[in-house]
């Protein structure tokens, strides 16, 4: 039934007859609306988290994560599971579940890097070679700064002495 204001009659049928008709008045509380605010879908690698958050706020609002046993708006995850928002009008009583979001923790690409060749003086041209070479994208770095990204895991420079460098790769699936 809709919400709002109704109107319910009451009437009792037996062998003596029907009764009198008796009329109450009763409201039907709207029910709830709920979502987690981003994708329905969300890959990790381990150790990352992300934050998922009820889109829902307002005056007497309560919400309840049971995977969590968490009762805030948002929650912090790093497992994988599927997870739904619980989300309660206290004034009206009226109570719905989220559609899920599914988290998937991914284990993390690990990397080698080689020189070639291995041994050079400082001035002279080498090369940086990422492995496994079949991830999605490469971003190599020399003293923490991006030097060169994009889908080839080898990067071509020159060689400085004291300097340090070092690569992190991403997989198609994040």
């Amino acid at each position: 039934s809709s919400s709002g204001s109704k109107l319910a009659i009451l009437t009792v049928r037996n062998s003596k007859g029907v009764s009198r008709p008796d009329t109450f008045r009763f409201t039907v509380a709207q029910s709830p609306v709920v979502s987690i605010l981003g994708p329905n879908s969300i890959n990790l690698c381990q150790g990352d988290s992300a934050q998922l958050t009820c889109s829902q706020t307002g005056i007497g609002i309560r919400y309840f994560w049971p995977a969590l046993n968490a009762s805030t708006r948002s929650v912090t995850v790093k497992d994988s599971n599927d997870y739904r928002v619980v989300l309660t009008n206290t004034i009206s009583g009226c109570s719905a579940v989220s559609a899920p979001v599914r988290v998937r923790v991914l284990p993390r690409p690990v990397l080698a890097l080689t020189a070639t060749p291995d041994s050079v003086c400082s001035g002279e041209p080498f090369s940086l070679s990422a492995a496994p070479s079949a991830l999605d994208s490469y971003y190599f770095y020399r003293n923490g700064k991006l030097e060169a990204k994009g889908k080839s895991s080898t990067y071509n420079t020159t060689a400085m002495q004291g300097e340090k460098l070092s690569v992190q790769a991403r997989a198609s699936n994040g």
